[in-house]
């Protein structure tokens, strides 16, 4: 049911990009909507904490209707094996999305997890903000430090040690906004993933958007 790239290439005016995305994994093939249609929702794959080698986000599912209102299908790219699709997230009726940024883990070194992208937001026409992990955004709480203790054997005898640690709601850090300009919509996508690779997964690593005049 997905967008051929085809039909839509003679509409694209513009591309965006998140400006701290990953080099790592493959690019996949542009996938658009077809022609006439744009993006007016979309979803996340998403892999929860908990497992060895995390990856987060594995891709991003796009939804294309016309200006009639039917939907045409949908933009997916390339995606991960790992994680769970979140559901849609929607613009209201009649309006389209146009803007976007994405929550990127930076690289975390030889010994530590690499995540990629952790979630993804856009702006619908109307300012609305659609959040792919919690589908209506709600601005992140402050850090806040947390005492935690655990009881040690030592030579024989229990002590407790007590360690300090800092929580923050979102991880990784916020890319700046990207958006198409005056009317233009977003009509499809390009994600770079890596996934099954030997060492380290990363999931979606990096994203395009791509914007169509109407």
């Amino acid at each position: 049911m997905n967008g051929s790239g085809a039909p839509g290439v003679k509409e694209v005016v513009e591309s965006l990009k998140v400006d701290n995305g990953l080099g790592r994994g493959k690019w996949g093939s542009v996938d658009l909507c077809p022609s006439g249609s744009y993006v007016f929702a979309f979803e996340i794959k998403f892999e929860p904490a908990g497992h060895v080698d995390e990856t987060a986000m594995n891709g991003i599912k796009m939804y294309c209707k016309d200006v009639t209102g039917t939907l045409t299908g949908y933009t997916i790219s390339s995606e991960g094996v790992e994680g769970e699709w979140q559901g849609l997230r929607s613009c209201n009726k009649g309006e389209y999305l146009q803007s976007l940024r994405g929550n990127v883990m930076p690289e975390q070194g030889t010994f530590h997890d690499d995540l990629g992208m952790y979630n993804f937001q856009m702006n619908c026409s109307d300012g609305q903000t659609l959040d792919g992990l919690n589908d209506t955004y709600h601005p992140p709480a402050q850090e806040k430090n947390e005492i935690k203790r655990e009881i040690l054997t030592v030579d024989g005898r229990e002590m407790e040690a007590i360690f300090l640690t800092t929580k923050i709601t979102d991880d990784g850090v916020w890319s700046s906004w990207a958006s198409c300009t005056g009317n233009n919509r977003i009509c499809g996508h390009q994600s770079r993933v890596q996934t099954n690779s030997i060492a380290d997964d990363a999931g979606l690593c990096d994203v395009i958007m791509f914007c169509c005049s109407f």
